[in-house]
C-alpha cells in the first residue's frame, strides 16, 4: 500500500512540474530571427545549367535577410568535361568571402563572378 501511495506521488509531482515548464515556454517570442552567415555555392556543369541555378533577384531578398555583421560567401564551381576520351576533367572556382561588406557592393562582385563564369563556357 505504502508502494502505490509514493507511486502516485511522484507520478503526480512530475506531472505538475512538465506543466509548469510547459507554460514558462508559452511566453517565449518566436517571431524575430536572424541570419548571421550565408553561404551560397553553385556546382554547375554547363552554361545552360548555370543560367539555371543564379537568379540575382533571389540572392538579394537572401542577403536582406541577414544581420549586416554576419559572414556572405559566394562560390561557383564551373566543371567541364574531358576533351579526349582519357583526359583531365577541367574545372575552375571562383569565390568571394566578406564580413560587413555593403549589399549592394557585394552583389556587383558576385555578378563580376558570374560573368566570368559565362565567359569561362563561352571560351
Amino acid at each position: 500500500m505504502k508502494t502505490l501511495i509514493t507511486t502516485y506521488i511522484i507520478l503526480f509531482t512530475v506531472i505538475v512540474s512538465a506543466q509548469t515548464q510547459i507554460s514558462k515556454l508559452q511566453n517565449v517570442n518566436f517571431t524575430e530571427t536572424h541570419v548571421s552567415n550565408l553561404k551560397i555555392e553553385l556546382n554547375v556543369d554547363s552554361l545552360k545549367e548555370l543560367e539555371n541555378a543564379f537568379n540575382i533577384e533571389k540572392l538579394e531578398k537572401m542577403l536582406e535577410e541577414t544581420a549586416n555583421e554576419g559572414e556572405v560567401e559566394f562560390k561557383i564551381t564551373c566543371n567541364k568535361p574531358a576533351v579526349k576520351p582519357n583526359g583531365v576533367k577541367r574545372k575552375i572556382s571562383y569565390s568571394v568571402k566578406s564580413e560587413n561588406l555593403e549589399k549592394e557592393e557585394f552583389i556587383k562582385i558576385v555578378e563580376r563572378i558570374y560573368n566570368g563564369a559565362k565567359k569561362y563556357y563561352l571560351n
